[in-house]
């Protein structure tokens, strides 16, 4: 049996729609049986839909819904405005809904990225990194390298807050990098190190082979990930119950109706969604 997709298509998407009508010339889609979640009318598209009546932030949890009861078996976020959404993300919305603790983590062919905090402005991120936050990044970024990826002994790179990480007086790194280090080596048996300096860590990560950077703030892991592959790298939200992939980028306002877009960072959340399925168990035709 095919595995089963939901997809969230919301009115405030941007070049959602149109990448997604791109994307339909794609074979994968052929591996999958998609289920479009919407609150827009789609006419001409030939493609099983649920409509929701109702704002965008609707969609998004009937899309859920749908995946916490075992009707779909992923779901594929297209992008969508904060704005839309009353100034969170699909990340907070979809640990509100569950009243879990998640990760953003991104994927790409040369470089892994997770992150400690996510869509905050850059004054609040020192306030909002903790030992306990750490912990649960580089823990869920762990579990995750192993059982979607297969990577049996993850390592685990971690980014430094301050220039040069404080040079030896860093407040985030020796009172909540350090010791949260410590424990995942010490207690937990993992593989992790730093805190490195962030200017140099990602290139020290490539060299070495690392699986997977923590960055402690959004811009800190992007700039890098997007640097080298904007167009073919995705978004995983780890801790949840159910797969959740996203398009690694917003809703473009600047391209919308001039139908440039490029549907690539789709396609490839759903040819990751399909390798993780089918590491899963699940039957995946090749």
């Amino acid at each position: 049996m095919k595995p089963k997709i939901a997809i969230t298509l919301c009115s405030d998407s941007g070049i959602g729609l149109e990448i997604l009508e791109k994307s339909f010339e794609s074979s994968l889609w052929q591996k999958c049986e998609p289920c479009i979640f919407t609150n827009l009318n789609l006419p001409d598209i030939d493609i099983q839909s649920h409509f929701v009546s109702g704002h965008d932030r609707l969609v998004i949890e009937d899309a859920a819904q749908s995946c916490l009861q075992k009707k779909n078996d992923a779901l594929v976020t297209l992008p969508v405005t904060k704005k839309g959404l009353g100034g969170v993300g699909h990340t907070e919305i979809l640990s509100s809904i569950t009243d879990l603790k998640t990760t953003m983590f991104f994927k790409s062919p040369t470089l892994n990225v997770s992150l400690v905090t996510t869509h905050i402005p850059l004054s609040q991120v020192a306030q909002n990194v903790t030992i306990d936050k750490v912990i649960t990044t580089i823990e869920q970024t762990w579990n995750a390298l192993k059982l979607y990826f297969g990577i049996l002994n993850p390592k685990i790179y971690v980014a430094g807050f301050d220039p040069h990480c404080g040079e030896t007086g860093g407040l985030i790194e020796h009172e909540i990098l350090t010791p949260a280090l410590r424990y995942c080596v010490q207690k937990k048996d993992m593989d992790v190190r730093g805190p490195y300096p962030a200017d140099s860590l990602f290139h020290r990560a490539h060299m070495e082979n690392a699986s997977a950077v923590i960055a402690l703030y959004h811009d800190q892991g992007l700039i890098p990930l997007k640097t080298l592959h904007f167009f073919d790298s995705c978004g995983i939200t780890l801790g949840l119950p159910f797969l959740r992939v996203s398009v690694d980028h917003g809703t473009a306002q600047d391209l919308v109706g001039k139908n440039i877009a490029n549907p690539a960072s789709l396609l490839y959340s759903l040819q990751t969604i399909l390798e993780i399925l089918e590491n899963q168990g699940h039957e995946v035709q090749s």
